[in-house]
């Protein structure tokens, strides 16, 4: 056995042009795999943090007959008691913080234009160390409760071309079906890298948001949050166990964020291919490489299994030196694609240099990497698997090939 493998090995070096081919390839696409994972994996994951610690925190708490798909009727199914189910969260011991908030849907106006978007009423003191609201206002000021002022998304201002101390009119239904508008002077302008708040949204004291509504000490939602975004279902199962589960429900980021998973779901079939395309393209190479091997060393296998090599000594031989190539394409492919991997998750990528924009996701322009060490030992036993199985086939030739008619070969 021992003879195979030095043959083996020597015979990678014998045509060492074609070997530095296929090695090339399998470095070249291992690496391509490795960060295509990671940025796979960090723009999901960031599209799912900010999503989540921008707008629907790990658990909400509404009311029983609560429907998120009517959005026309939010305010229909309301909290009537907010402090006293905030005073159970308080005797909760995963829960970490918590607001209470009131979205509606309503138009905002600047007597030319209308939008159809959402608007927050919200305890200005609890989202801003909830949601640390007014470290995102990028312009102006923050709010004082009894306000009649917002705080307005950065791309509705564009959208609008209003600026700090101008008037827009709210115009919305309140809880009883009458139609209410108010004009509102904008404090501040936000950005939450969240086209769902930044395109469609804007801040409005609670106290004020109740009183237009005519939702005196009402809310629609309680937001919590608690140790672990992972452990959101066993929150929410510890809240319903403090909560009268014949008036209120809970939903969980993942429940919220359902069509985003739905999303993602999708992208990983496309991207399941992507990599079976890369790694048959490798293994297109590693084959070629060896039935080569096979066809130039013909005379030579005729020897060999003349002097005693027998079936299974040939395929061994020949998967061995496949498995070398790998080996090599294996690491050196782990080496760089890791390298970069964990280079991109400190330094991150800027989609805005490649003039690509995010949409409709809630994810920064600035992508970075998520790699770990088991996502780049996986990619490194694939790449050697991929070089064995590979080389069966050129393997069972060699093995096939009669001694006799091999040595006459020219």
């Amino acid at each position: 056995m021992l003879l195979i493998i030095k043959l083996a090995f020597r015979n990678v070096f014998r045509n060492f042009r074609r070997s530095l081919l296929t090695f090339l390839s399998i470095t070249i696409i291992l690496g391509l795999a490795i960060m295509a994972i990671g940025f796979t994996r960090g723009f999901e994951t960031g599209s799912l943090r900010t999503a989540i610690n921008t707008r629907t925190g790990h658990v909400k708490i509404l009311h029983r007959d609560f429907d998120p798909e009517a959005m026309f009727d939010r305010l229909e199914y309301t909290i009537s008691d907010p402090e006293f189910l905030m005073e159970r969260l308080t005797n909760i011991s995963s829960v970490r913080k918590y607001s209470e908030k009131i979205l509606f849907p309503c138009s905002l106006t600047d007597g030319i234009d209308e939008l159809a978007l959402t608007g927050f009423g919200v305890n200005l003191e609890r989202e801003d160390e909830v949601f640390n609201l007014s470290q995102h206002v990028t312009e102006g000021s923050y709010l004082s409760p009894g306000d009649e002022k917002i705080l307005l998304g950065s791309d509705l201002a564009r959208l609008f071309s209003v600026g700090i101390g101008d008037f827009l009119t709210i115009i919305t239904r309140t809880k009883y079906n009458s139609i209410n508008a108010l004009d509102v002077e904008i404090a501040g302008i936000f950005h939450f890298n969240n086209p769902e708040l930044d395109s469609n949204a804007f801040f409005f004291p609670l106290d004020k948001a109740q009183e237009f509504l005519d939702m005196r000490g009402m809310v629609t939602e309680i937001t919590v949050f608690g140790d672990d975004m992972n452990r959101a279902d066993d929150l929410a199962e510890e809240i319903m166990n403090n909560i009268d589960p014949e008036l209120y429900k809970t939903r969980t980021w993942e429940m919220v964020l359902e069509e985003l998973m739905k999303f993602f779901k999708m992208r990983e079939k496309a991207r399941l291919i992507i990599y079976l395309i890369l790694l048959m393209m490798a293994a297109a190479g590693i084959m070629n490489t060896m039935l080569m091997a096979v066809y130039e060393r013909t005379r030579e296998i005729g020897t060999l299994m003349a002097m005693g090599f027998r079936e299974g000594k040939m395929i061994v031989l020949f998967t061995m030196e496949s498995i070398y190539i790998g080996i090599f394409g294996s690491i050196t492919g782990c080496l760089w694609g890791g390298y970069l991997g964990y280079y991109f998750e400190s330094h991150g990528l800027s989609m805005d240099s490649f003039g690509i924009e995010m949409g409709n996701l809630p994810i920064s322009p600035v992508i970075y990497g998520d790699i770990d060490f088991g996502v780049i030992l996986s990619v490194f036993f694939t790449g050697i698997l991929l070089a064995f199985f590979s080389a069966l086939y050129p393997a069972y030739r060699s093995s096939k090939l009669v001694p006799t008619e091999a040595l006459r070969t020219i």
